[in-house]
């Protein structure tokens, strides 16, 4: 040891009165603050053993930070790095030696450790977890073993910050006034959220099958791929019902099944049968109109040229099959003369057909002239039926002759 100050004071001061034997020469103070003297950038006349003590803190000395009372003593004649200098911190007993090693002496503890360059240090305990330092260009590791940041709120994160949507986990919601729509967080891929709108053809994947389509679905042939079911269709285009207009035959598959066990009535239609191929069979009688089976049934009560006389059993025959008379009348080949009218009685099985017998006038050769028509009381006749014709009066002049009864109507 070369020199000291009081020993035990720990105040670390020199004694500027002294004269400090070997290289090392007390030149006065510095201000670390202002770096004055000039010790950093330009030091002018600075010799080895120069020693100054710090009576302002600050970081001017090479950007080291010194602490008021702390020394610093030039290794070599005009230094101009820091490593030309030895720095002796305030809060130890200095002992000022004349090698460029020092043999540091202290206690560490949580705040004091011995630095490489073999002096104290004193760590800046300000900097805690509570605290509201600000940081500059420095790295925290997030991923780090053990490492995590955590409350970061909305207010800190800058508004350049490009965060990609695939770094978020979770709904992203209330960010409407960020450009996007509350829609935005709606999900799209659940076919119940999409409440309106229209969704481009391009954007469908995978099939739609006929039971997820509505009847009500408004999609052009043009759009499809493959067939949709007819129940889907508000009108099924195959029932007969939707049908307007005419269409042959050759065109509908079950044609002779549905016309062959149809008990439809056909209004206004033609059915050719002397065409080609065509045949109509099975008709029924009763099918038949009744004036398309209209016939008569002609009987002669008498010669052409005998005059008749009145009389019961003028003539009788059976009916050939079941009759429904429509009309009757009768005719003569040789008018009634002088006075009276000729008048004819039907009768089957004995008893008469006829509430108003027939009559034909004087002068007259029909009874469809009569002054007074017939009228028919039992217009069924049956098969096989004893029909019998009986001239109840002839005119006074005794001269009808040829006559005939006509039974009109049809078979039944």
């Amino acid at each position: 040891m070369v020199g000291s100050a009081d020993a035990g004071s720990g105040s670390g001061t020199l004694d500027t009165a002294k004269t400090i034997s070997g290289s090392v020469t007390f030149k006065g103070d510095y201000n670390a603050n202002t770096n004055s003297p000039n010790l950093d950038t330009s030091p002018s006349c600075v010799k080895a053993g120069d020693q100054y003590v710090v009576s302002v803190g600050g970081a001017a000395f090479f950007t080291e930070s010194l602490q008021a009372g702390d020394s610093i003593i030039a290794k070599q004649d005009d230094p101009t790095t820091l490593a030309h200098w030895i720095r002796i911190n305030s809060n130890l007993v200095t002992p000022i030696v004349a090698t460029t090693c020092l043999s540091a002496t202290g206690t560490k503890d949580a705040t004091t450790f011995l630095r490489g360059d073999d002096t104290w240090v004193v760590v800046d305990t300000s900097f805690t977890a509570s605290s509201t330092d600000t940081l500059t260009n420095k790295t925290f590791d997030a991923e780090g073993t053990g490492n995590c940041i955590t409350n970061i709120d909305n207010a800190n994160i800058k508004a350049s910050a490009g965060i990609a949507t695939s770094k978020l986990s979770g709904a992203v919601t209330s960010i409407a006034s960020h450009g996007l729509a509350a829609s935005a967080t709606t999900d799209t891929t659940n076919a119940s959220n999409i409440g309106s709108g229209t969704l481009p053809l391009a954007r469908l994947t995978g099939t739609i099958t006929t039971a997820e389509l509505s009847a009500t679905a408004g999609i052009t042939s043009g759009q499809l791929a493959g067939s949709i079911a007819n129940t889907k269709l508000a009108t099924d285009p195959l029932a007969r019902a939707n049908h307007s207009g005419t269409q042959t035959a050759s065109t509908i598959s079950d044609f002779a099944t549905v016309v062959g066990n149809s008990s439809s009535t056909f209004t206004n239609k033609t059915f050719d049968a002397n065409g080609a191929g065509n045949s109509i069979s099975n008709i029924e009688l009763a099918d038949i109109a009744i004036t398309a089976k209209k016939e008569a049934i002609i009987i002669a009560a008498g010669d052409e040229c005998t005059a008749i006389c009145a009389s019961t059993g003028k003539t009788e025959f059976q009916m050939p099959y079941a009759f429904t008379l429509t009309e009757i009348r009768a005719t003569v080949t040789t008018a009634p003369t002088t006075s009276g009218l000729l008048t004819v009685d039907i009768n089957e099985g004995g008893t008469t057909i006829l509430s108003t017998k027939l009559t034909i006038d004087l002068t007259e050769k029909t009874s469809t002239t009569a002054a007074t028509a017939a009228v028919i009381s039992d217009t069924a006749l049956a098969d096989g039926g004893i029909i019998t014709i009986d001239v109840d009066a002839i005119s006074g002049g005794a001269s009808e002759a040829g006559l005939k009864v006509y039974l009109i109507g049809y078979q039944t």
